[in-house]
């Protein structure tokens, strides 16, 4: 009988031991993926409204391995530069062209890519429902100072910082 070996990896960063399948997933947990027959399909968007791409292409950058960004409109309206008209309207219509849909968290937006034209996990998984969400936050949304604690090679810990500019906040809990 064989012995299956499971080969381990020691993360050079943080010195912790991980698998070769989690060593992949962060190597390539900057990658998105399209379809070939849908890159007419994203061109021809820059052409109609090269707005609504740059907003879908924001959104895609930003998005979680499970293709959804929870974010207010804030955000995306202070990034671009526009009216929160402008934006609402390049956002309904990148839903009515079927780039994304949007779900409601309260009062916040849960922007979903078409897994059918970019993604970021295995195809086989693109078909689940299941959220780990990337939050953005802009920096108007944040209380006017925010109290950060850098690192530092002192006793006591770090040293205080005020700093004021947009967080992007990782979590694993599921939407419900």
């Amino acid at each position: 009988m064989s012995r299956i070996e499971k080969r381990q990896i020691i993360d050079e960063s943080t010195g912790e031991v991980i698998s070769e399948s989690e060593q992949r997933r962060k190597t390539n947990k900057d990658f998105v993926q399209v379809y070939r027959k849908h890159i007419a399909d994203i061109a021809n968007l820059g052409r109609i409204d090269p707005l609504a791409l740059a907003i879908w292409l924001w959104i895609v950058e930003r998005m979680g391995s499970d293709n959804a960004l929870v974010c207010s409109m804030t955000p995306i309206v202070e990034h671009f530069k526009k009216s929160r008209q402008t934006v609402s309207k390049k956002i309904s219509f990148l839903k009515k062209s079927r780039y994304l849909d949007i779900f409601k968290s309260g009062t916040t937006n849960i922007y979903v890519i078409n897994a059918e034209l970019a993604w970021t996990t295995n195809a086989e998984r693109r078909t689940h429902a299941e959220f780990r969400a990337s939050v953005v936050l802009s920096a108007s949304e944040q209380p006017s100072s925010v109290k950060v604690s850098e690192a530092s090679n002192d006793d006591d810990g770090g040293e205080s910082k005020e700093r004021r500019h947009p967080l992007v906040v990782k979590s694993r809990r599921m939407i419900s």
